[in-house]
């Protein structure tokens, strides 16, 4: 019996971690690497044959120690037989498998650990072993019964409008006539979604109006962080353009990161535009522009409050998991939008509507932006390395409210874009300017375009 004791004391807490890890990381089994299934078949296998080596006892609880052993066995040599099978589908009876392996490692636990310190008495650490038991139980049936869904990507939801060009399917929307002149709208992050700037599809009277989700961000697919890069995301814009121009010039609208964006493509592509608008680009080159954002920024403070962020954390463990990203993201998708209202982007009592948000790209964030923000000295990348060769229509727009505002706009981007550029400095508006002064937004951007709207054709 102290021999059963013992190995329960390894085998229960064991049990109660692989039930409540599995729970959480089902999505790891979606795409099967028969190498790594076999390796750990075979760390099953080793670890079952060792527990009946030293305990194979048919008689009262001691039992589920053998049968435990038992399982690893079995479970080891499917996993080392047949490593290409499917592992551990997300359905009722995995779920059922689970709760009774997680309920034989709490008996288990309980049995090694919560020893009584005499025949009369029940001792503090049985208490203790109890109260812990019965929280990771607690746990366990939330993991079971409650289920948190991000919107899924264009990979796991056919269902979602989408356009594969070079082998990545977009998750994308398309408004208007196909024989109008393409425009293609870039929104910003880097890691949010276009859904803020929808009330641009309203364009789509007289272009055909694109949008699309980044390379990892919102609906579009999750990639490697090695293809979260400037250069990748120009590339993309590129290949974009490529596949709707049909031969001729295209427009674009570029909001924030998404601006700074298109500054990029004009640098490297300036004859496939014939317009373009840009609504408060930053970190444009290296040196000051990089170093003022990052201070104004910091300066103003956290824009969501420690509780927002709490309480959208206490949540990423019920996230339901497919590509591995959705707990990160569910989390900075609450927080994106619970902005404080106000500075440092809006007026006063402005912000964008809650939950405007579908589904950030918490990788691309982390990958691009951020370590720039932890040392801006990090970023080299000049978005206006040959803008000069830009001859197009070029419209730039900042609201007189946000740091990134007519002040830094003449301070650092007008002295780099070309002299056919026109500044507009909105009053009383802030970044969102698209999103919260629509109106006002869509007929300033249309009396721009329609300053020139006969179709030029390609070089």
């Amino acid at each position: 019996m102290i021999n059963s004791k013992k190995i329960a004391g390894l085998v229960g807490p064991i049990s109660i971690a692989l039930t409540i890890s599995e729970m959480s990381s089902f999505h790891i089994w979606t795409v099967n690497i028969a190498p790594v299934i076999y390796l750990n078949g075979t760390l099953l296998f080793v670890a079952g044959l060792s527990i009946i080596r030293v305990h194979n006892h048919w008689r009262g609880w001691p039992v589920l120690v053998t049968l435990t052993g038992w399982f690893c066995i079995l479970g080891g040599l499917y996993k080392m037989f047949v490593p290409e099978a499917p592992q551990a589908p997300q359905n009722t009876a995995t779920y059922v498998g689970l709760g009774i392996l997680f309920a034989i490692g709490i008996f288990l636990t309980f049995k090694a650990y919560g020893r009584k310190e005499s025949d009369t008495g029940t001792s503090k650490i049985r208490y203790a072993v109890v109260f812990c038991l019965l929280l990771l139980s607690v746990f366990q049936v939330l993991l079971l019964t409650i289920h948190i869904h991000v919107p899924r990507t264009v990979q796991f939801d056919s269902s979602l409008p989408s356009v594969e060009i070079n082998g990545y399917k977009y998750h994308m929307e398309i408004f208007g006539s196909a024989d109008s002149t393409p425009l293609i709208v870039v929104h910003g992050g880097p890691g949010l979604d276009y859904e803020y700037l929808k009330p641009l599809k309203e364009l789509s009277n007289d272009y055909r109006v694109i949008f699309y989700d980044q390379r990892g961000t919102g609906l579009s697919p999750r990639v490697d962080k090695k293809l979260l890069t400037i250069e990748q995301n120009l590339d993309d814009l590129h290949s974009i353009v490529q596949h709707f121009s049909n031969g001729k010039k295209v427009k674009l609208i570029g909001h924030s990161w998404g601006a700074t964006l298109v500054v990029g493509y004009l640098s490297k592509h300036p004859e496939m535009v014939s317009q373009a608008v840009i609504v408060e680009p930053f970190i444009l080159y290296p040196g000051a522009p990089v170093k003022e954002w990052v201070v104004k920024f910091k300066n103003m403070g956290s824009m969501v409050s420690f509780w927002e962020i709490g309480s959208s954390v206490i949540y990423y463990p019920f996230v339901s998991k497919e590509d591995g990203q959705e707990g990160y993201e569910y989390v900075g998708t609450k927080i994106a939008g619970k902005n404080k209202p106000g500075p440092p982007y809006n007026c006063p009592g402005q912000d964008l509507p809650t939950n405007i948000f579908k589904r950030i790209g918490y990788d691309a964030y982390n990958t691009i932006l951020k370590p720039v923000m932890d040392n801006p000295n990090s970023m080299r990348y000049d978005f206006t390395n040959g803008i000069a060769a830009y001859h197009g229509d070029l419209l730039l727009m900042s609201g007189e409210c946000s740091i990134l505002g007519p002040a830094y706009q003449e301070k650092y981007t007008i002295p780099k874009l070309p002299p056919q550029t026109i500044h507009i400095k909105a009053a009383n508006m802030g970044h969102h300017m698209i999103t919260l002064n629509t109106d006002w937004a869509l007929k300033t951007i249309r009396k721009f375009l329609n300053h020139n709207n006969g179709e030029e054709t390609l070089k």
